[in-house]
C-alpha cells in the first residue's frame, strides 16, 4: 500500500540515520530542541536518534503552508502524530497495516483516498496497537446507526470530516438540539449531514445564534426553520451576511425576504456575485423597474440560480417569436408570469400553446391576445386544466366552437378558471336568478296551460348562453363579492319599486352585478338612497367613472363627494359601451 510504504520509509530514515532522496530542512547536527515548563529551548547536544527526532520535526512543524503540502504523504502522517516514532519496522507492517486494510474494506476507499483520511486524521493510526474492530469499527457503527447512514452515506461523510474517526461526533449535543428543539427527523437530520458533513463539527452556541439571527430576520415559524436547515444545512453556520445582502439588494420585506428563503433555500450558499446575475441581466433587456424585479424574485425565488446566456434568455427568445411579442409586450408576460423563467420552451411551453391554438381554432394574433390577457395561461397544463374546463364550459352552455372562441378572446380569464369549482358556481346561481318572478306574475303564469319541462329548459340555457355571450365578464366575477352581494342587494330595492330583478337582468345584461360590491355598488346606492333618488335610476348609472359619477351626482344635488376609488385592477368600462362590461372583483 503507497501510505503503508510512504510511513516505513519515514521511520526508517528516522530511526535509521539514514539520508533522506530528497533534501530536507534538517536542523543543525549538534542543535536540538525540548519542551520545559512551556518553554521552547535549543540546546547543543551531541547528536543522537532522539536529538535528530525531535529537531527533524521542529523544522518540518515550522515550513510555510504550501511547502509543508508538497512533502510526502507519510512525512505529514509523522509530523501530525510524532508518537508514531515510537512504532518499530514490524509494527508498522504488522499492526498498521491490517488496519488500514481494515480501514480501507470498510468504508470503500481507494490508495487516494486512504491516504487523504490517514493525513487528515493521522491519531488513528494510534489505535493500530488495540485493533480496528476494537476501536475503529464500533465508532463508525455508532455514527452510521445513529443517523441511520448507508454505507455510502458514510463513506461520503468520514471523507469530508476524518474526525469522525475519533469517535464521539454522533453523541454532539447540538444534534439532539436540533431533534428536541427545532423537531429535526433523523431523516432530515440524515439529510442535513450528507449534505454538509461539516455539521457534525458545529458547536452549539454557534448554532443557536445562527438560527436566532435567521428566525428574527426572516420571521420564520419554528417549523419553516426545521424545513430550511433540513434542506439547506448552510444556515446552521450563520447567513445574516447573505441575508443582508439579499434585503438590501432587491429592497425585500421581511415577508419577501422569508418567501424567497423557503421557496428557493439555496440563496443563503451561494457566491454573492453569481446571486441573481441572470436576473439582473433580463431586467436591463426588459428595462424592468425594482418592484418588476422583486416581483419576479418574490413569486419565482428560482430565479436567482438561473444563468442568463444559458438558461434565461433562449426561453424568453423562445418564447418571443413563438408569440411575435415586441419587447414591451414580452415585458408584460414576464412580469405576469414570474414561473415562466424556469419552465422548459419545448417541454412546457410550446405544447401548451400549440393545443390551446388548435382547440379553439385561434389565428396567432388571436392567441398572442390571449396570453397578453393572462399570461398565467403558460404555465397551465393543456390535458390537466384548458381542456377539461374548455368542454364541460362548452357542453354546460351548449356553445358551438366559434362562440367558445369568442367567449376565450373576450375573456381570457376564463382559461384559469375551474369549471367545476369556480365557473359551473355562477353558472348556476345566475341561472336560478332568472327563474325568480315577482307573486303576481307567478300567479298569472299559473292559470297558463301547462309547458313541456324539456322545452323550458332549452329556453332557459338558450336565455343563460345568451347573456353570458353578451356579457363575458359574469364568468371572471367573484361570486361571494359582486355576484351574491349584488342580485340580493337589487331584489331587495327593485322589489321596493315593483321590478323584477331577473327583467332587468334580461333587460340590461349581467354588467350591473359584476361590479364590486363594497367598493361601487353599495356605496353609491346609499348615497342615491339619502338623496331621494330610486334605486332603478341608480342602477344604470353604475358604470359611470368616478367622474362622471360625480358629475351626475351634483347634477342630481347629492354633493361632489366621489365614490371610493376602485382598486387598481378594477377596469372602468366605458360609458359608451353596450350593455356594460365591467371588470370583475378578483375572484
Amino acid at each position: 500500500m503507497q501510505i503503508s510504504t510512504l510511513l516505513s520509509a519515514t521511520l526508517t530514515l528516522v530511526h535509521g540515520w539514514r539520508a533522506p532522496t530528497a533534501p530536507l530542512p534538517l536542523p543543525p547536527p549538534c542543535v536540538t530542541s525540548r519542551r520545559r515548563h512551556g518553554e521552547l529551548r535549543l540546546m547543543a547536544e551531541p547528536p543522537t536518534p532522539g536529538n535528530m527526532r525531535g529537531g527533524l520535526l521542529l523544522r518540518l512543524k515550522q515550513l510555510p503552508s504550501d511547502a509543508f503540502e508538497t512533502l510526502p504523504a507519510g512525512l505529514k502522517v509523522v509530523i501530525r502524530n510524532p508518537s508514531l516514532m515510537q512504532l518499530s519496522a514490524n509494527a508498522l507492517d504488522e499492526d498498521v497495516r491490517v488496519l488500514m486494510v481494515e480501514l480501507q474494506q470498510r468504508l470503500a476507499l481507494s490508495e487516494l483516498e486512504l491516504q487523504q483520511l490517514i493525513v487528515a486524521c493521522p491519531s488513528v493510526l494510534s489505535e493500530s496497537v488495540r485493533g480496528f474492530d476494537s476501536e475503529l469499527e464500533p465508532r463508525l457503527a455508532r455514527l452510521q446507526e445513529r443517523l441511520g447512514l448507508s454505507d455510502t452515506q458514510l463513506r461520503s461523510v468520514v471523507l469530508a470530516v476524518p474526525q469522525a474517526l475519533r469517535g464521539g461526533l454522533e453523541a454532539a449535543p447540538h444534534l439532539a438540539r436540533l431533534e428536541e428543539e427545532y423537531g429535526l427527523s433523523v431523516a432530515q437530520l440524515r439529510k442535513a449531514v450528507v449534505a454538509r458533513p461539516q455539521l457534525l463539527e458545529l458547536g452549539v452556541d454557534a448554532m443557536d445564534e445562527s438560527l436566532s439571527t435567521l428566525r428574527r430576520k426572516a420571521g420564520l415559524s419554528a417549523a419553516q426553520v426545521r424545513n430550511l436547515a433540513a434542506a439547506q444545512p448552510s444556515v446552521l453556520w450563520g447567513c445574516d451576511a447573505r441575508l443582508d445582502a439579499l434585503s438590501r439588494r432587491y429592497g425585500l420585506s421581511k415577508v419577501e425576504l422569508r418567501r424567497v428563503l423557503l421557496g428557493w433555500p439555496t440563496a443563503v450558499s451561494i457566491e454573492e456575485h453569481r446571486l441573481g446575475d441572470g436576473l439582473g441581466q433580463l431586467a436591463a433587456r426588459l428595462q424592468l423597474g425594482d418592484a418588476d424585479v422583486r416581483r419576479c424574485l418574490v413569486k419565482n425565488p428560482l430565479v436567482l440560480g438561473r444563468g442568463y446566456e444559458a438558461e434565461l434568455r433562449p426561453l424568453v427568445d423562445a418564447t418571443q417569436a413563438r408569440l411575435e411579442l415586441d419587447e414591451a409586450q414580452l415585458k408584460k408576460v414576464v412580469v405576469g408570469l414570474p414561473s415562466l423563467l424556469t419552465f422548459s420552451f419545448g417541454a412546457n411551453i410550446a405544447p401548451s400553446l400549440d393545443a390551446l391554438q388548435e382547440r379553439l381554432g385561434l389565428s396567432d394574433e388571436e392567441l398572442r391576445r390571449v396570453v397578453l390577457g393572462l399570461p398565467q395561461v403558460l404555465g397551465l397544463s393543456f390535458a390537466d386544466n384548458l381542456a377539461p374546463s374548455l368542454d364541460a364550459l362548452q357542453a354546460r352552455l351548449t356553445l358551438s366552437d366559434a362562440e367558445l372562441r369568442q367567449l376565450a378572446t373576450r375573456m381570457p380569464q376564463l382559461l384559469g378558471l375551474s369549471f367545476e369549482a369556480n365557473l359551473a358556481p355562477k353558472l348556476d346561481f345566475v341561472a336560478a336568478t332568472l327563474v325568480e318572478q315577482q307573486p303576481a306574475a307567478a300567479a298569472a303564469e299559473a292559470t297558463e296551460p301547462a309547458v313541456e319541462a324539456s322545452s323550458v329548459e332549452a329556453d332557459a340555457d338558450a336565455e343563460l348562453r345568451a347573456l353570458v355571450l353578451r356579457a363575458p365578464v359574469v364568468l371572471g366575477s367573484s361570486l361571494a363579492a359582486s355576484l351574491r352581494p349584488n342580485a340580493e342587494l337589487w331584489r331587495r330595492e327593485l322589489e321596493a319599486e315593483g321590478l323584477s330583478l331577473a327583467a332587468e337582468m334580461r333587460h340590461r345584461g349581467l354588467g350591473f352585478l359584476c361590479f364590486s360590491y363594497e367598493r361601487r355598488t353599495k356605496p353609491r346606492l346609499e348615497r342615491a338612497r339619502s338623496a331621494g333618488i330610486a334605486a332603478s335610476t341608480v342602477l344604470p348609472k353604475l358604470q359611470l367613472s368616478d367622474a362622471k359619477w360625480a358629475e351626475w351626482c351634483t347634477y342630481k344635488g347629492m354633493g361632489v363627494t366621489p365614490s371610493p376609488r376602485p382598486s387598481p385592477k378594477e377596469k372602468r368600462p366605458k360609458a359608451s359601451e353596450a350593455p356594460p362590461a365591467p371588470t370583475p372583483a378578483a375572484v
